[in-house]
């Protein structure tokens, strides 16, 4: 069944008057277009985002649990939930199943491989090799230039743990990306690292 489009809303307690008006305005805007038109993929997206920004996080849990079962083999619903589960439900568990659920949806995606490298960095299974291994799976997998971000983790994430030689490996391919991107600005803060890591 569709999530209610009439539920009461939960707002954070910290938001201002204004914060709750515009809100409220956006939800019942978009409840309505949903309303006409139930299979509005982009609608309902819309609004678990505002359930989410107005600290509704079960209305917006709810929505895009439902948005996943309508689409299997959308990933966009499944990272936004384990972004939820990983930044505001604190359910590690649950963050890293839907994170790689979103990576299995679409292998191609850079942004699920990053985040699973956030989890496992800096939350859970840390003491462990899963963040660099995530972001090799990565690199094996995504098209174009998300490489770059993926490799510039992998960089930073070897210089943080005093392994300067594969620091040097990984931040020379982020910036070879970059080159081949024809960003600039990006090889400059690139070689900037490497001249660090190199002295």
């Amino acid at each position: 069944p569709s999530p209610s489009l009439t539920r009461q809303i939960k707002y954070s307690a910290d938001l201002s008057p204004e914060a709750k008006r515009i809100l409220g305005e956006r939800i019942a805007k978009l409840r309505e277009t949903i309303s006409k038109d139930a299979n509005d993929f982009s609608g309902w997206m819309n609004l678990a985002i505002q359930y989410k920004t107005a600290g509704d996080y079960e209305a917006a849990r709810e929505t895009w649990e439902y948005m996943s079962a309508k689409n299997p083999g959308e990933g966009i619903s499944l990272h936004n939930l384990g972004d939820l589960y990983h930044h505001y439900l604190k359910d590690l568990a649950k963050a890293e199943q839907y994170y790689l659920r979103s990576v299995d949806a679409d292998k191609t995606v850079g942004i699920n491989y990053l985040a699973l490298y956030e989890l496992y960095r800096y939350s859970y299974k840390q003491g462990t090799t899963a963040a660099a291994d995530i972001l090799k799976k990565g690199v094996a997998n995504v098209i174009g230039n998300q490489t770059i971000d993926l490799y510039s983790a992998l960089g930073s994430y070897y210089q943080e743990k005093g392994d300067t030689a594969n620091a040097i490996i990984y931040i020379t391919k982020a910036r070879d990306g970059a080159e081949k991107a024809g960003n600039t600005a990006l090889v400059a803060q690139f070689n900037e690292q490497l001249s660090a890591l190199k002295k």
